[in-house]
C-alpha cells in the first residue's frame, strides 16, 4: 500500500491542474496499479481508492473541495493538491523578498497558497512604490487603471469588497499609501438658500422620482409648515452609496435625516442597509410620510408585492421600533401577508393639504 501511495500521490503532483475531478482520480489510480492483480471493477478496488484518498488527505497531499457534498461513499466530486510544505519554504523566501515596506509581508507568510494568486498583483504594486518616491494625489480608480491597467480593480461596490481592495488589505494599505481618494458619488437634490450656514439642518430621502417632486414642489414653497432644509431623491438603492455626498453640502452627523421609500420590503431593506452603513449619521424613517400610506391603505385593497421580494424580518423588526405599537403590528401584517403600499399613496394633494394645515 506504500508504493501505491507514492505512485498515487506522484501522479497527483504532476497533474497539470490545481484542481482535480473525482474521475480523474479514478484514472489515476487505475494506472498506478499496473503490474498489481487487483480488478478495477471489484469491491476491493473501491475499498483500497476510497483508503488511499483518505490517507492523501490526512498526508496534505490533497484537499477536498467541501462546496459540493460528497457521495455516498463519502467522497467528494472534486479535489484541490496542496503545496507540499517544502515548497512553501521556498515560497516564504520568496514573500520575503518581494514583499517590502509600505507592505506588510505578515498575512501572506501565513497564507502562502494565497500569494501565489496574488504575486502578480503585488509585483505591480512593488513597481509603483520603486518607481514613485513621491507620487501625486489622484482619484482611486485612476491610480488602479495607473498599475493594474484596470480603472475597477481596486474597488468594489457597498456590498462586495473587489480583488484589488482584498490585496490592499492583505497587504496593510489604504488608499493614501497609494494617494488616491475615492470620488463621491452624486445625488440629484434641492436644498434651500443658507443650508451650509445653518448649525442643525433636516434633510429628506425620497426613494421614487414622482414622490420626489410632489414633496419638493409642496414642502418648499410658500405657505408650506413643513421644516425642511434639503430633499434627495434617494434613486431607490443608489442611496446608499451616494449618501456620503452630504459632506459636499456641508452636513454631518449632527444633522437630521429622514428617509421615505415604499412601504415593501426592498424600500424597508434600503432603508435598514443606509442606517447600517452610516451608524454615526442620525437617519430614521419619515414616520409621518409612512402613516399617511397607511392611512391611503385602509380607503383602498392593498395590493400584492408586484415583484419577487425578500422580507428581512430582522430589518423590519428594526424599522418598526420607530412607530407606536399598533403602527408597528400594522406594518407587520401588511408585509408578512404580501402587501405593498407604493410611496405614491402619499400624493401631492395629500401633501398640499397636510404640509399647510
Amino acid at each position: 500500500m506504500d508504493t501505491l501511495y507514492k505512485k498515487l500521490a506522484d501522479a497527483i503532483r504532476r497533474h497539470p491542474k490545481k484542481r482535480i475531478e473525482l474521475d480523474e482520480l479514478y484514472e489515476m489510480m487505475e494506472k498506478s496499479l499496473e503490474g498489481e492483480y487487483i480488478n478495477i471493477v471489484s469491491w476491493s478496488f473501491e475499498t483500497k481508492f476510497q483508503q488511499l484518498v483518505h490517507e492523501l488527505i490526512e498526508g496534505g497531499v490533497l484537499e477536498p473541495l467541501k462546496t459540493l457534498k460528497p457521495n455516498h461513499r463519502g467522497l467528494y466530486l472534486k479535489y484541490k493538491k496542496v503545496i507540499p510544505s517544502e515548497k512553501n519554504d521556498n515560497i516564504k523566501s520568496e514573500i520575503i523578498a518581494s514583499i517590502s515596506q509600505p507592505m506588510d509581508v505578515r498575512y501572506y507568510l501565513a497564507n502562502p497558497k494565497v500569494y501565489l494568486d496574488d504575486k502578480e498583483y503585488i509585483r505591480q504594486l512593488s513597481l509603483f512604490f520603486e518607481n514613485n518616491p513621491s507620487p501625486k494625489w489622484v482619484t482611486v480608480n485612476e491610480r488602479s487603471y495607473e498599475i493594474f491597467g484596470d480603472e475597477k480593480f481596486l474597488r468594489g461596490s457597498v456590498r462586495t469588497r473587489s480583488r484589488g481592495e482584498s490585496i490592499l488589505q492583505r497587504l496593510g494599505l489604504t488608499y493614501e499609501d497609494l494617494y488616491c481618494r475615492l470620488t463621491l458619488e452624486p445625488f440629484f437634490c434641492f436644498a434651500k438658500d443658507g443650508l451650509s450656514t445653518k448649525p442643525h439642518s433636516k434633510i429628506y430621502i425620497i426613494e421614487n422620482k414622482d414622490t420626489f417632486w410632489s414633496f419638493k414642489g409642496t414642502a418648499f414653497q410658500l405657505g408650506s409648515n413643513q421644516e425642511i432644509d434639503m430633499v434627495i431623491y434617494g434613486e431607490g438603492k443608489k442611496i446608499i452609496s451616494s449618501f456620503q455626498f452630504v459632506s459636499e453640502y456641508g452636513l454631518d452627523i449632527d444633522d437630521e435625516y429622514y428617509y421615505f421609500g415604499d412601504l415593501d420590503p426592498e424600500g424597508i431593506n434600503i432603508y435598514v442597509e443606509l442606517d447600517e452603513h452610516y451608524r454615526d449619521y442620525n437617519i430614521i424613517p419619515y414616520i409621518e410620510g409612512y402613516r399617511q400610506l397607511m392611512l391611503t391603505a385602509k380607503e383602498k385593497e392593498i395590493k400584492k408585492v408586484p415583484k419577487d421580494q425578500v422580507l428581512n424580518k430582522d430589518s423590519l423588526l428594526e424599522f418598526i421600533k420607530y412607530f407606536s405599537q399598533e403602527e408597528g403590528n400594522e406594518i407587520r401584517d401588511i408585509l408578512l401577508n404580501g402587501g405593498y403600499i407604493p410611496q405614491e399613496a402619499f400624493s401631492a394633494e395629500k401633501m398640499r393639504k397636510l404640509f399647510s394645515s
